[in-house]
């Protein structure tokens, strides 16, 4: 699974020529994908900004579907534009963040992959946030023009939970 590829075949789709003729000024704004190691699934979606509080969302399966996503009333998305020619495509990615994990010898495997293509303070990145096994999450955010990893950080799920008195 890769963002190129996926982005080829929503590009291509009947349903995104439709969208684009309605939409012209429309713009890649994010990617959101699912590896799911353990069941073998995957989820591939893109989102395309046509204005301040609209995103509209295609997903990738065995046909490809449009929705309007939801917005938080009242506040502006502010989602700037994707670059879709990267160096550090998501498979490449996943090689970065294996490599790193070997590196800072976690022994245990990563069950799942949630990816987001995205901007964030200046940089196109990818952000994956991983379970692990055990209940422990791996945050990483790799730099989609050098491979940099940029963040790394290894949290215990129990760490995301608040505790009620």
């Amino acid at each position: 699974m890769n963002f190129t590829s996926t982005l080829e075949q929503i590009e291509k789709s009947e349903a995104f020529s439709k969208f684009k003729k309605k939409n012209e000024k429309a713009f890649l704004c994010a990617g959101f994908f699912v590896i799911d190691y353990e069941s073998g699934g995957e989820q591939q979606q893109l989102d395309y900004c046509i204005g301040e509080n609209e995103i509209y969302t295609f997903v990738l399966e065995s046909a490809i579907s449009i929705k309007k996503a939801e917005t938080i009333e009242g506040q502006k998305t502010n989602m700037p534009p994707i670059e879709k020619n990267m160096d550090v495509d998501l498979d490449d990615a996943e090689k970065i963040l294996g490599e790193k994990v070997k590196e800072e010898k976690i022994d245990k495997k990563i069950a799942k992959i949630i990816a987001v293509l995205q901007v964030y303070e200046n940089h196109q990145i990818w952000n994956l946030n991983c379970v692990l096994e055990g209940l422990e999450i791996l945050r990483c955010h790799i730099d989609c023009k050098t491979g940099e990893v940029l963040k790394f950080e290894r949290k215990n799920m129990m760490d995301f939970v608040k505790r009620v008195k």
